[in-house]
């Protein structure tokens, strides 16, 4: 009888590739990630994290001697990031895996690293391939209330971007940058002065689009839609990254099995009978962001 494809032990002939390929693969997903190239990555210990975390802003009164003492508004509060699995399963032919069983880098392609990528991203904006999305993780950062509209002329980015700022700003917050859409980098690119020259606005020439804006590390995904069809869509958050917060549980691990029997598209395989081999890619992470309203502002393109 077909036995389906276990993670708990290795009965089905499955195995744990060696710990350096799981870093490899983390530090890849961190470098393709915008978000986790701008927040907080923390190592994770347990299922679920609880951070003490300042909120408020504290005020210093002159006060007469032997009067009352006020009270100032700044507090402690709790934030809980709760620890979510991520999980993609690839088939390949047995002479793929035959030729890379001493070396399973050549498993760890670029398309995988992005896929993960990707759902970290779309999990932690809320906002996937240009549609909102209910999240698993414990914030989404498309949500704050704080928005400011995308216009249309060269410079309607950069001005969206200064504004989102501004709102960020008067909360106490410093912005520390943009998680932009990656159609955003045209726009910068093609940019031009209406006066006289009509120079770049951003870059001389046609160099690549700038790498920063007033400071801010730009960041670009494919999970945002700066320039829709549509009203309503979401091109950029900008916010002070250092109140958010992804937690890494377990590194991204494979587990290889050709006894298993696995659904692709409704049907199941039987990897034995067809000279399969199923590969399991799994991690497990999670995203919490602090004063997400006050924090974050979102840049959006609602006319």
């Amino acid at each position: 009888m077909p036995v389906a494809l276990n993670i708990a032990t290795d009965a089905q002939g499955g195995y744990l590739f060696e710990e350096q390929y799981g870093d490899l693969l983390i530090d890849a997903i961190n470098a393709e990630s915008a978000v986790a190239q701008v927040a907080r990555i923390d190592r994770l210990r347990s299922k679920r994290q609880k951070y003490a975390v300042y909120s408020g802003t504290p005020s210093v009164s002159v006060v007469s001697e032997g009067a009352e003492k006020p009270v100032t508004d700044a507090a402690f509060s709790q934030l809980t990031l709760n620890v979510k699995k991520l999980a993609a399963i690839v088939v390949y032919t047995e002479e793929i895996l035959e030729d890379a069983a001493h070396d399973p880098r050549p498993l760890i392609n670029a398309d995988l690293v992005r896929a993960f990528a990707l759902k970290i991203d779309a999990l932690a904006l809320g906002y996937e391939n240009g549609a909102a999305i209910v999240s698993d993780f414990d914030s989404e950062l498309g949500e704050s209330t704080q928005t400011t509209e995308l216009g249309s002329g060269g410079d309607a980015f950069a001005l969206a971007v200064s504004q989102a700022m501004e709102k960020v700003e008067a909360n106490g917050y410093d912005p520390t940058a943009v998680v932009a859409a990656r159609d955003i980098r045209a726009s910068l690119r093609d940019a031009r002065q209406t006066v006289e020259t009509a120079q770049p606005v951003y870059t001389q020439g046609f160099n690549q689009a700038p790498d920063t804006l007033y400071g801010l590390p730009l960041r670009y995904t494919k999970n945002l839609d700066a320039f829709p069809a549509g009203a309503g869509k979401k091109a950029a958050v900008v916010g002070d990254f250092r109140q958010a917060i992804l937690g890494i549980r377990t590194d991204l691990r494979m587990k290889v099995s050709d006894q298993a029997t696995v659904n692709i598209g409704g049907t199941q395989h039987n990897l034995w009978q067809r000279n399969e081999v199923a590969v399991l890619w799994e991690m497990r992470a999670g995203f919490v962001a602090h004063d997400l309203n006050r924090a974050f502002a979102v840049i959006t393109n609602a006319s």
